[in-house]
């Protein structure tokens, strides 16, 4: 939301100063510091632009090459987080991809999966962070943690593992059936 708020000032002030160029205003004649401010607020707003540009195509490329299955660059997604005012967004790119990559610390995964849980609070961002919660040893905040995400997205429950490696998938398998215990039969039945 403060992305777009922060585009439409930019493009109110380049409407604003156009028309102080086109009906010759003498409101900042001879007055060079008004000016000079004027189109110093002008040109930062068309370099926010252009970096929240360059930022949204290198999301826009992440999510094509995950998508298909691709290599993902994970410095680009780090760029536009450090960079840009659209890293929260980054966040989530980067949260989705959490448990498969085994280069980053667990208090590191739960600091970007947090932060995307925050932003969005996607269902396999929220089952994650109690998956993540309890490899931290945090199994009290992990199951608080899943009991709301069962209430949140109660029928996620048994999607979530089907994306897990095997060492993550019985880690929440145990957390799951500890905080709701008649799942375990259903789950047998099945099989």
């Amino acid at each position: 939301m403060s992305v777009y708020f922060e585009v439409f000032i930019e493009i109110l002030l380049i409407i604003v100063y156009e028309k102080f160029l086109l009906l010759n205003a003498t409101i900042f004649r001879g007055d060079y510091i008004a000016t000079f401010t004027l189109k110093l607020i002008l040109l930062l707003g068309v370099a926010n632009l252009c970096t929240l540009f360059i930022a949204n195509l290198m999301l826009e490329k992440w999510v094509q090459n995950y998508a298909i299955g691709g290599m993902v660059n994970k410095t680009s997604i780090e760029r536009v987080n450090q960079y840009s005012l659209l890293s929260p967004y980054s966040n989530i790119l980067n949260a989705i991809t959490l448990i498969d990559d085994n280069t980053i610390q667990i208090d590191q995964k739960l600091r970007i999966n947090g932060a995307a849980m925050r932003f969005k609070p996607m269902r396999k961002i929220v089952y994650q962070q109690a998956l993540l919660l309890d490899l931290k040893d945090l199994h009290g905040l992990a199951i608080k943690q899943l009991k709301m995400a069962l209430i949140a997205y109660p029928d996620f429950y048994m999607i979530f593992p089907e994306t897990l490696p095997l060492k993550e998938k019985e880690q929440y398998l145990r957390l799951l059936f500890e905080v709701r215990p008649e799942l375990k039969n259903t789950t047998k039945k099945n099989d």
